[in-house]
């Protein structure tokens, strides 16, 4: 039987890590949703980055060319904010907001028309423009 290096064991434990949260090639966190009916509806997302973090980014896919547009806005722990809206039926440029800032941040996913539209939505945290997961992230208003 031929030895396990470290450096072979290090790089599986990372993958199967990987695949039981997130790509392993990225740190994405992603979630599909459904935003309801009313042209108020927005969903907001909570998430915490941790130290070392100097941007956030988001981006938001609009798989349905339905006539609904949807943005997606990245609000800072100081409450800056920033926002793209993404092309009908395509995914947006990403948008970011630079630190250096730990800390929790808002995501909100909203549509500009009446109609309910599903979603998706993907952030990460960066330092020195690697992507990191998130210490937390959670759906915290659901509409």
């Amino acid at each position: 039987m031929k030895p396990i290096s470290l450096k072979n064991l290090c790089a599986t434990t990372s993958l199967l890590i990987g695949l039981g949260g997130m790509s392993w090639a990225q740190a994405d966190v992603y979630f599909n949703q459904n935003l309801l009916a009313a042209v108020s509806s927005t969903d907001v997302y909570g998430l915490t980055c941790p130290i070392g973090t100097n941007t956030v980014q988001a981006f938001v896919n609009d798989p349905a060319a339905d006539g609904i547009l949807i943005t997606v806005q990245v609000v800072d722990p100081q409450g800056s904010a920033t926002k793209v809206t993404a092309p009908d039926g395509a995914v947006s440029v990403p948008v970011g907001l630079p630190g250096p800032n730990a800390g929790n941040y808002l995501i909100l996913v909203t549509k500009d028309l009446n109609g309910a539209i599903i979603y998706g939505v993907d952030f990460d945290c960066f330092a020195g423009g690697v992507a990191y997961p998130p210490v937390t992230s959670a759906l915290v208003q659901n509409q």
